[in-house]
């Protein structure tokens, strides 16, 4: 028996029967367990489309504290070594329906103490961020509002819901058509950036200067989006509404974001959310970002900041820390990018329900000592995380040491200025070609 057969047959089938979303569901919803609630080992659930291959390291945190791991996901995924996750149940359909259906086979032998979703993604079948939410909302457990990693995926919002402490840099509603792009762009007024509506990978992002750039870029997008590489850029047609009450309808496979060009120093902020409480743990200064055509290269990255004073790096994590209010995140760990403009202060790129992408994670636990795989559990669970003392020590070193001249020299690095006196890093050497997710406005 295969893998795959012998993880679909673990289903309980009454409720593999019924998987087709609306059918022989009872109102209200209700679970009925087979073993007294003290006997069931405790388990989290990590549900995604995309992207499953990355729930070893929860699961690997997980066990570490004596809590198993079920993984729901497309057929294909998780096919190589699972050392610790305890099952996999494949399916095609993730409706709310069908994932309570199967969330209620793992109750049968589990307590189920926490969810998770990486990606999420807005699918014909439901925005799947919002059905975890939902599950884990049904059993008191800790969540987001569906609403918030919502706004996070769709790239409009980030900066559109902040409110009165930063005036929107996009208009209320994506272009659709060249005609409509270059409205906004002449409003807006060049040079602006030209990019998908949801995604990650820094792909397909244009920096247009004039109106036949943007032409140009406009149908060069429209062309490539059907085929981009990262799934995420493929999302499904989906409507949100706005704090304002507006409702705003996207089809990410059609419609692209343009947004004012934002200049200066770009930082990025890992932030943990337990609750209403956020905490930045590391301010990392991007000191070699380059910008070809169709995307952005990170090449450098560094902990603690050198271009940015201490006074700058608080003001960082006070932005970042309300953007993620504002947006109204929970229970997650964050990655927030920003950009330091010129007589503006620190402004909103993109706002990201996950830690970040590459080498982020090692960053953390070295300038912090707290794993972040570990920490992504605390939220899961609801709990803050076991290094918090450890994690609000840390933040007394995320600024610049005085009498250090390394900053001044790499701040330098390909023309741009920094500060006097930067401080001391742990550097790594730059890997070439490493994308960021986006340059202006939704990995890890």
């Amino acid at each position: 028996m295969s893998a795959e057969n012998a993880d679909r047959d673990a289903i309980d089938p009454a409720v593999r029967a019924g998987r087709g979303a609306g059918r022989g569901l009872a109102a209200p919803y209700q679970v009925t367990f087979q073993k007294p609630m003290s006997k069931r080992p405790p388990l989290i659930v990590y549900i995604d489309a995309l992207g499953a291959g990355l729930s070893e390291s929860i699961a690997e945190a997980a066990a570490a504290r004596g809590i198993a791991t079920a993984v729901i996901c497309p057929p294909g995924e998780m096919r190589g070594r699972r050392q610790f996750v305890w099952r996999v149940i494949r399916t095609r359909d993730f409706s709310l329906d069908n994932l309570r259906r199967l969330v209620a086979a793992i109750e049968r032998s589990h307590s189920i103490r926490g969810f998770y979703s990486l990606f999420g993604p807005f699918r014909r079948d439901g925005f799947l961020h919002g059905h975890v939410a939902t599950l884990a909302a049904e059993r008191g457990l800790s969540h987001s509002p569906p609403s918030a990693p919502a706004a996070a995926t769709t790239n409009l919002f980030p900066r559109y819901t902040i409110g009165p402490a930063e005036p929107p840099a996009a208009p209320p509603g994506p272009p659709f058509d060249e005609a409509s792009a270059l409205s906004v762009a002449r409003g807006i007024g060049y040079p602006v950036v030209l990019k998908p509506l949801t995604g990650v990978g820094s792909s397909l992002i244009f920096k247009c200067r004039n109106d036949a750039e943007l032409r140009r870029f406009w149908h060069k997008a429209r062309r490539e989006l059907p085929r981009a590489h990262y799934a995420q850029l493929r999302m499904a047609p989906h409507s949100i509404a706005a704090p304002c009450g507006a409702v705003f309808t996207f089809d990410p496979a059609r419609m692209m974001l343009v947004e004012r060009y934002l200049p200066g120093s770009e930082a990025s902020v890992e932030c943990i959310v337990v609750g209403d409480n956020v905490t930045p743990l590391v301010v990392h200064d991007k000191l070699d970002v380059e910008e070809i055509t169709g995307s952005v290269l990170e090449h450098l990255l560094v902990a603690p900041p050198l271009r940015f004073t201490p006074r700058e790096v608080k003001a960082l994590r006070s932005h970042a820390a309300a953007a993620i209010r504002a947006l109204g995140l929970r229970n997650t760990l964050c990655h927030v990018e920003l950009r330091w403009g010129d007589g503006e202060g620190p402004r909103i790129l993109e706002i990201n329900p996950r830690v970040g992408a590459g080498c982020v994670a090692d960053s953390i636990a070295t300038v912090t000592n707290v794993d972040a795989d570990a920490a992504r559990l605390s939220p899961i669970l609801g709990a803050a995380p076991r290094d918090a003392v450890t994690v609000h020590a840390a933040q007394r070193h995320d600024h610049p040491a005085r009498g250090a001249r390394g900053g001044e020299r790499l701040g330098r690095h390909r023309g741009r200025p920094g500060h006097a006196g930067g401080g001391q890093s742990r550097r790594r050497r730059p890997r070439r070609g490493l994308r960021r997710e986006h340059l202006a406005g939704g990995q890890e």
